[in-house]
């Protein structure tokens, strides 16, 4: 999907003066891996809530299931998500009728 594109501080991306649009799939996941609820006006229990997360007596699942009930509400389809022993967060979902 084609949206307004962010930088890396998340601040609007501009080339040339002018805002960028462009696929934003990936950064919008990005966006709700890092949201908090609360964190949007117009949404306030939306977010994932990580940092709260990993204080749960099972972390992984709890990140799991809400990232995945996150993106499914935005309209992303889940195919996997995967958290290793360090860490390290794998989401494999897309936006749109297909993955390519």
């Amino acid at each position: 999907m084609k949206d307004i594109l962010l930088d890396d501080n998340n601040d609007l991306l501009i080339q040339n003066g002018d805002i960028v649009i462009g696929n934003c799939d990936l950064q919008n996941i990005q966006l709700i891996c890092l949201s908090n609820t609360g964190d949007w006006k117009e949404n306030p229990t939306f977010g994932v809530n990580i940092k709260k997360s990993l204080l749960d007596h099972e972390p992984y699942t709890a990140i799991k299931h809400a990232l995945q009930i996150q993106l499914e509400a935005d309209g992303a389809t889940v195919e996997k998500i995967v958290i290793d022993s360090d860490l390290n967060l794998s989401v494999d979902a897309y936006y749109g009728t297909d993955n390519s």
